[in-house]
């Protein structure tokens, strides 16, 4: 492989990161996109074990903590895009997000490369997940309201491309929300190759505030919301205990950048975005 791959993002040059340890990491001198500069085998890396070991979890053993996920993201979703509506979540899983938005008034349509995940969803819920990608998944342009994407761009070979085919299959000022981890976050800076969301190799995609704004921008979107929030917003445990969580980590933020909150800090990135 080349020593300096160009940024899939904007296209720019890149140089090895050597912040996360040694890692075949490049960083874009100009969005500040980070890439796994590797061979990567993805049908491998999605079988069913990556489930099994979900964060250190078995993924459906969490399934309360996964509805808690779905019921915050659904909550960002009704702001832009009230029910009733159509939706499509790209990396819908088991279809837990999807079965909570049912509950509220959404269609919704799910796109899942782990056929496991794809078939629970469907015999167990009744849901329309669709095993594979997107460009497999006979979706008609323009049907739907809105698109969702969490913690599913950071596995991207080609994110500029995947998103615009997302955006193609929206109406005219549809939107999309995008959640992932943030790489330029005070806790990632400070962790560097102990940070747990760096996640090689499944994570071939690091993005930061710069980053996320570009792809989105480049993938035929305008940005409407780019911020950031500690993961202690989806804590399992009382509000108290959550509240003490996200302080501390806030704390964190604040040593590394005194002046306060600031749109890097924490430790995950979210964006809403309105299809052109």
């Amino acid at each position: 492989m080349s020593a300096s791959p160009a940024c899939p993002i904007c296209g720019a040059e890149t140089v090895p990161e050597r912040g996360f340890g040694d890692h075949p990491l490049h960083r874009c001198a100009s969005c500040d996109f980070m890439l796994l500069h590797a061979e990567t085998d993805l049908q491998a890396l999605y079988a069913d074990r990556y489930f099994e070991a979900y964060g250190g979890e078995d993924y459906l053993e969490r399934e309360q903590q996964r509805r808690k996920e779905s019921r915050i993201r659904l909550d960002l979703l009704a702001r832009v895009q009230p029910a009733p509506a159509r939706i499509v979540e790209l990396g819908s899983a088991a279809g837990f997000f999807l079965d909570e938005a049912r509950m509220r008034g959404y269609e919704g349509v799910g796109i899942e490369p782990n056929a496991a995940m794809a078939a629970r969803a469907r015999d167990a819920m009744g849901l329309d997940v669709r095993t594979g990608v997107l460009r497999d998944a006979g979706v008609e342009a323009g049907s739907f309201d809105a698109a969702c994407a969490f913690h599913v761009v950071e596995h991207l070979d080609d994110p500029v491309a995947e998103l615009r085919a997302l955006g193609e299959v929206l109406r005219p000022g549809g939107h999309l929300l995008v959640e992932v981890p943030n790489v330029a976050s005070a806790v990632a800076r400070a962790r560097g190759a102990a940070w747990p969301a760096l996640d090689i190799p499944h994570h071939v995609g690091h993005h930061g505030p710069r980053s996320l704004r570009t792809l989105l921008t480049n993938a035929g979107y305008d940005v409407l919301l780019l911020d950031t929030i500690p993961f202690a917003v989806y804590g399992a445990g009382s509000r108290p205990h959550l509240l003490a969580l996200s302080a501390s980590e806030t704390l964190r933020v604040r040593a590394v950048l005194p002046a306060g909150p600031h749109p890097s800090g924490h430790q995950l990135l979210r964006a809403v975005a309105r299809r052109r």
